[in-house]
């Protein structure tokens, strides 16, 4: 009888009023567990995307790492085309050894000794190698000496250079005679023979 009483108008009011007061409830009580949700959600983006920055500066720090390395090894590779190759250091000084007495020889100089002295730790293919020079030339012959050495494409360093008069008492014809000692150094690409490769 009492539902027969209540009239559409307050029908609908009740109804209003228990959606109202179910969505309240709905709220109230989801609200906190939806915004721990978007908050959640958020930070989880924010991380990703700092993850993904991440990943980007590292990926042009190893491409620009990647050029140094190729630039290097092509400069590197550059420089070995110009040394004295050989399969061990002492091959190398000699074959430097010849190239310095043939190049004092074409400067006029005439040569006395050549002495010998390699590096024998190999580092990355290279060893040092030195010859010691000594010959007799006029001044003007062991400047260009000198020039020609200093010129050349092969990496060449003078470490030491003593001059002397070999005879103070020599004829005037002979005074300009000087005798000089010099210690030239350079690099040179060692490539060892492989073991099975021996025979």
């Amino acid at each position: 009888m009492i539902a027969g009483s209540v009239s559409a108008r307050d029908r609908r009011t009740l109804v209003t009023g228990a959606c109202v007061v179910a969505l309240i409830i709905g709220v109230g009580r989801g609200g906190p567990a939806w915004l721990t949700w978007t908050r959640a959600r958020v930070n989880a983006a924010a991380e990703a995307g700092e993850q993904l920055a991440s990943a980007k500066r590292s990926a042009f720090g190893l491409a620009a790492f990647t050029d140094s390395a190729n630039v290097r090894s092509r400069r590197l590779d550059s420089v070995r085309a110009l040394l004295v190759r050989a399969r061990t250091p002492e091959s190398a000084a000699a074959s430097f050894a010849s190239l310095v007495g043939a190049t004092a020889e074409a400067q006029g100089a005439d040569v006395i000794a050549v002495t010998l002295s390699a590096d024998t730790v190999v580092r990355w293919g290279m060893a040092r190698v030195a010859v010691r020079l000594s010959a007799e030339s006029d001044l003007a012959g062991l400047m260009a000496l000198l020039a020609v050495l200093e010129t050349r494409p092969m990496p060449i360093v003078i470490r030491d250079l003593s001059v002397s008069q070999p005879d103070p008492a020599a004829p005037r014809s002979k005074a300009d005679a000087l005798r000089f000692d010099m210690v030239v150094q350079t690099l040179a690409a060692i490539r060892r023979e492989p073991a099975g490769d021996k025979r």
